[in-house]
């Protein structure tokens, strides 16, 4: 059950995925508020590299968890490499396994997980791996017109305000990082996130968007971004509230867009160190399967 519960949470990331790959292909015009600009004007560099800073509060705890994070990501190529520190996390020394260190490799649409700490819950195996495609088709999700485009980095996080609909707020000038920029607000209503896509992808959109709603509650997604002179997105930062019925959680999360350039090729891991749970995840998702 407990991987099954880790799986059905890359479940909801790939929702998250889905939903700014079909946002980002919106192109950018005249007309777009500053922030989708430079929602476009990101995605169309070579790569870039972030640091992410994450806090996270539940209902089984009286404190907050710290992870962090660092890597690259690159939409033109769909892919990236991520790796979360959860050295953190209460217990989790007890598991063993040396490195506390969760690696994600990612080559839309396929993602590998690396975690040592997991031990012997991959029979033996160094990487798990999951083909988002195929998890959320289960789910009713048709990712068929959605291929062309990236979307699981974190930068994806910044298109869904293209369904800001008028409500962007400009908070100020700071400096991040040492670098001028504009900050914005806004705070986006999930369910308007489809009316701000091609007609095409809205019913692909309705769906991804309905597991986020289903796995956790969550309607609204509250975002500051902070846009340097060159039209580039210097850091995102957002808190959501997912609710399940252990209570509810709370999640912060600022991502830094440290540097931009070419990011190095990612390889897939040797195919006999990889344990793949597509199948698993897809028949328990899709309601067929018998759990784990």
């Amino acid at each position: 059950m407990k991987m099954k519960k880790a799986l059905t949470a890359v479940t909801v990331t790939g929702a998250l995925g889905v939903t700014g790959v079909a946002l980002g292909g919106c192109g950018a015009t005249a007309d777009l508020d500053p922030v989708a600009q430079a929602a476009d004007t990101t995605a169309s560099l070579p790569g870039m590299q972030i640091a992410i800073d994450e806090t996270v509060k539940t209902p089984a705890s009286a404190q907050s968890i710290t992870l962090g994070g660092h890597g690259y990501v690159n939409e033109k190529q769909n892919d990236g490499v991520l790796v979360f520190d959860f050295s953190q996390i209460p217990g989790i020394s007890s598991l063993g396994g040396g490195s506390k260190n969760l690696t994600i490799e990612y080559t839309y649409p396929v993602l590998y997980l690396n975690a040592p700490f997991l031990g012997s819950g991959l029979g033996g195996k160094s990487w798990l791996k999951v083909n988002l495609n195929s998890v959320l088709s289960s789910s009713g999700v048709d990712l068929s017109s959605l291929q062309s485009e990236g979307g699981l980095d974190p930068s994806q996080y910044l298109n869904f305000l293209r369904a800001s609909s008028g409500g962007l707020q400009t908070v100020g000038t700071e400096t991040i990082d040492g670098v001028p920029t504009t900050h914005y607000h806004a705070v986006i209503q999930l369910g308007d996130v489809a009316d701000s896509v091609p007609s095409a992808q809205r019913a692909a959109v309705r769906s991804s968007i309905a597991i986020l709603e289903k796995e956790a509650n969550v309607k609204t997604f509250p975002v500051d971004v902070w846009i340097d002179a060159n039209h580039r997105v210097r850091q995102i930062s957002f808190t959501i509230s997912p609710t399940t019925s252990a209570g509810t959680s709370t999640v912060s999360s600022t991502i830094d867009f440290t540097s931009f350039g070419p990011t190095p090729a990612v390889t897939p891991p040797p195919a006999g160190q990889v344990y793949d749970a597509t199948k698993l995840l897809a028949g328990a998702e899709g309601g067929s399967g018998s759990g784990l």
